[in-house]
């Protein structure tokens, strides 16, 4: 899962607030989040949009430290919550907080093959 593999890794978001069309834009094509490093979402899908949050699925490849975070600051929405739902083609979930399970050998040879 070595960031130079690009594997995509997709979060579920809520942000502080309606982003606005421009942000949403920024957001696909890219935002500085330091002196020139620019990142962007590979997707960004509404899951609901309301005027005190929204929440969205994006989906990143490169995965630097605090990345989404420093990105919906950058448009001016502080994230209220964030959680990471798939590495590729994986669905996590289903555990609670500090489970874990043993992963398929389908599963363990589709990380050998990222």
């Amino acid at each position: 899962t070595h960031p130079r593999n690009e594997v995509p890794k997709t979060y579920l978001v809520k942000v502080e607030g309606s982003l606005s069309t421009d942000a949403l834009n920024r957001l696909r094509t890219g935002v500085e989040i330091e002196p020139r490093v620019m990142v962007k979402a590979k997707s960004l899908k509404p899951i609901e949009l309301t005027k005190a949050f929204s929440k969205f699925e994006i989906t990143i490849s490169e995965g630097k430290n605090r990345e989404i975070r420093r990105m919906f600051e950058a448009v001016g929405h502080e994230v209220q919550f964030l959680k990471r739902i798939k590495l590729g083609d994986l669905r996590l979930g289903g555990l609670d907080r500090g489970q874990y399970r043993k992963l398929s050998e389908a599963e363990v040879d589709y990380l050998k093959n990222i």
